[in-house]
């Protein structure tokens, strides 16, 4: 590897580290003739062979619909300068801290990377967890590089919890509260270092083994570090202006914003993204479809999803409207990629919980913005209840949720089946299972009769019928 210097130290260095945070400083170097470097950590056990035989260079492959265009492109990423390994190389990792040129710190270590757990302070003893490797590190640099603004940096952890920033920062106090570290090093902390709350979004699938054989061929050598991802992506980073004066990587044409408040943007994630993949899951699947390609094949089930989407939950929305068509023409070129082979039942993982928090609040902002249940959401909602019957088609299909939803889902449909119940008693009582849904949905305008009248009709086999109902098709 080139002795460039480093300004960035990245943990982690999976498909998605390299697919997303590799290739915007690439092509940050590139567009703003830049030269940061990175210094890659591996924060687990082993080291990172691949990264270290091939002195960190490695090609990402970008593949999928974008504005209605099929896109295949590969870069090259140079911008790796040293890779390091936590536990074979603890010394030299910490002697990281006294260079004064690492101004980043960025993490993806997964959302189970951020967490705390009690652990004996020793520098020559390598922690479990990764906020406390990262404690020792900033203790160290603030030894050695001294208690003073020009000491600190900035962190941007990229793991997929709400206000990861906050909580990165929130972890290393508790852990500097624990060892009872020197109270200047926490006011260092708070006055130097710049903790970035972010929302990161971008779909790296990998590359398969006949991406890869082709990428090779092209090549003319193998790359044991490709990685594949589809051409969206979104970066939201809440920042001081002082990060984003001196770190402008929303100015090099790529889906890269600061803000000063990332509710927005996870509310129109959750919302349309999220919610639009749960929507169509149970729909899809009672109508023959086994992946998100097959829906968007589907001119019926990809009608209903577009109509979910435009006439639902975009007005459903308490945000500006500037935006939104755009975000939601992307997703839908998102579940086009004919790249990514994603499968329903994977999505349907904890259906009942993803409900709750990406369909359920756009059909109460629904109701009281319009004063009635959305029909598209609600045949999400009973196309849900009748797949918790366990079966597709006289097949039987295999549930992950939790185990009160597995539960009372079965023992209500064992009860209908046993001629015990209605389907309206089996509605209603799910409705009002408060453990479910901690409200009672019943008492949602019109929501009984509409899903009623939708489980009947898929009960009675017309789930394509109930399409055509909805005018959705052809």
């Amino acid at each position: 590897m080139t002795p460039e210097k480093t300004n960035i130290l990245l943990f982690g260095g999976g498909n998605f580290v390299r697919a997303f945070i590799g290739s915007i400083f690439q092509t940050y170097n590139e567009v703003l003739d830049q030269n940061l470097g990175i210094t890659v950590v591996k924060v687990t056990p082993g080291k990172y062979i691949d990264w270290i035989a091939q002195d960190g260079l490695y090609h990402v492959n970008t593949k999928g619909i974008k504005n209605g265009v099929l896109v295949e492109e590969t870069q090259l990423i140079s911008c790796v300068r040293e890779v390091l390994s936590c536990y074979d190389q603890w010394r030299e990792f910490l002697n990281t801290a006294g260079n004064p040129d690492i101004e980043y710190i960025i993490s993806n270590t997964t959302e189970s990377g951020l967490r705390y757990k009690e652990e004996v302070f020793s520098e020559q003893r390598v922690p479990d967890e990764f906020p406390s490797k990262l404690t020792i590190w900033l203790y160290e640099r603030f030894k050695i590089l001294g208690n003073n603004s020009s000491s600190g940096v900035t962190l941007i952890p990229c793991e997929l919890l709400e206000d990861n920033g906050t909580l990165l920062k929130n972890l290393i106090l508790q852990y500097a509260e624990l060892w009872t570290i020197d109270p200047a090093f926490k006011n260092w902390l708070n006055s130097a270092c710049h903790f970035c709350n972010t929302l990161v979004d971008r779909i790296v699938p990998g590359a398969s083994q006949t991406s890869k054989a082709n990428t090779f061929d092209a090549l003319g050598y193998i790359d044991n570090l490709l990685t594949e991802g589809e051409p969206y992506h979104f970066f939201a980073i809440e920042a001081p202006e002082k990060v984003q004066k001196a770190l402008p990587i929303d100015k090099i044409g790529l889906n890269i914003i600061y803000t000063n408040d990332l509710a927005p943007y996870r509310l129109r994630k959750v919302r349309m993204l999220n919610g639009a993949h749960s929507s169509m899951v149970p729909v899809g699947l009672l109508g023959g479809c086994k992946t998100v390609g097959d829906v968007m094949e589907s001119k019926a089930v990809e009608n209903y999803v577009q109509s979910v989407i435009f006439q639902e939950i975009i007005p459903a929305l308490s945000l500006p409207e500037e935006g939104l068509q755009t975000y939601a023409n992307d997703i839908l070129d998102r579940f086009r990629n004919p790249f990514i082979k994603h499968q329903l039942m994977s999505i349907a993982l904890n259906s009942f919980s993803k409900f709750k928090a990406r369909i359920l609040p756009s059909i109460k902002d629904y109701v009281a913005k319009f004063g009635e249940c959305p029909d598209g959401l609600c045949l999400a909602y009973a196309a849900m209840i009748y797949l918790y019957r366990g079966e597709i088609n006289n097949g039987k299909i295999e549930l992950k949720d939790d185990v009160y939803v597995l539960n009372s889902l079965q023992h209500i449909w064992s009860q209908y089946g046993a001629g015990a119940i209605s389907l309206e008693d089996l509605n209603l009582k799910i409705a009002q299972d408060l453990e479910l849904w901690g409200e009672d949905l019943s008492k949602l305008p019109a929501f009984l009769d509409k899903t009623n009248a939708f489980l009947s009709k898929i009960a009675n086999g017309e789930i394509h019928q109930v399409l055509d109902d909805f005018g959705l098709n052809d």
